[in-house]
């Protein structure tokens, strides 16, 4: 009897599950979702707008030579709280959705954070700086140092982006937007190796830093680069290189370039993206030292 019993509660579960995934294929209501969808589509347009116009406003600023740091810092400040208004507002807008969704609104959110982090500090930076003769030089080693850090994190990303597919991209946003995201997104190889290089070449100016050392902390930008890292996804790839052999070649690193460009020793395994990171930025010094040689 009780074998039994055991049987049909067995069976009544089993019912119960049909009935219940029954009522939940009911529940999906394909007039909504096809609704939903179209929203999500003019919303993610707009996002992605956002991130465009802020970024090209940026642009022209930073290309107009009679602004003073303060004037800067405020305008850097308020490009990251557009950004941060933009991508919440996207957010807020299309997670009760029913649609199908995209890669590419999660894409587009962690690249706001990443642009937003990134405005944050080189407002900071700027503030800090305020038009004083004796801090162009720090600046520019925390600028270059931040700045190659976040064109490294910007160019991996793009594997995510070439996956979401150009086709996909366009059927989204319009040839056009896509295009424009293009252009503001996409590092290319040779943009990257510039970038290694004039880092580097700033290392043959270690002599033009003459601020007090217990100075060097307000200019160093290594939280916000390993943020920057953070949302890039770089570091969720497989952590192939031990704490061990990273720390090596951080003091190796280190020992050549000065402390406001240096970065920290880690307490975990790391990923080969960010070791060759650290690897390329010295060979990059390596090969400046060599050219001065010659």
């Amino acid at each position: 009897m009780k074998k039994l019993l055991g049987i049909l509660a067995i069976l009544l579960l089993v019912i119960g599950g049909c009935s219940q995934n029954e009522s939940e294929v009911n529940d999906y209501d394909y007039e909504k979702v096809e609704e939903d969808n179209k929203i999500y589509e003019k919303k993610v347009k707009e996002f992605a707008k956002g991130i465009v116009d802020i970024a090209d406003e940026h642009d022209k600023y930073m290309d107009n030579d009679e602004t003073t740091d303060k004037e800067t810092s405020k305008f850097l400040k308020k490009l990251e709280n557009k950004l941060e208004k933009n991508r919440e507002s996207f957010t807020k807008d299309t997670e009760k959705l029913m649609a199908d969704g995209s890669l590419l609104g999660d894409y587009l959110v962690n690249i706001s954070g990443m642009y937003e982090t990134f405005y944050n500090e080189t407002s900071r930076l700027y503030k800090l700086n305020d038009d004083k003769e004796e801090y162009i030089p720090p600046m520019a080693f925390a600028l270059y140092t931040l700045g190659n850090n976040f064109d490294l994190a910007l160019y991996e990303t793009q594997y995510d982006y070439d996956d979401i597919g150009k086709e996909e991209r366009d059927n989204l946003l319009g040839e056009k937007l896509s295009n424009d995201l293009d252009e503001t997104l996409v590092v290319t190889e040779k943009e990257l190796e510039d970038s290694y290089t004039d880092f580097a070449e700033l290392t043959k100016y270690n002599d033009k830093i003459t601020i007090p050392e217990e100075e060097y902390k307000n200019f160093d930008t290594d939280d916000a680069s390993w943020k920057i890292f953070k949302l890039s996804g770089i570091q969720d790839e497989e952590k192939d290189v031990t704490k061990t052999e990273y720390n090596e070649d951080v003091q190796s690193y280190n020992e050549r370039v000065h402390p406001i460009m240096q970065t920290h020793e880690i307490d975990e395994p790391t990923t080969m993206t960010i070791s060759n990171h650290l690897i390329t930025k010295m060979n990059a010094i390596v090969d400046i030292e060599y050219e001065d040689e010659e």
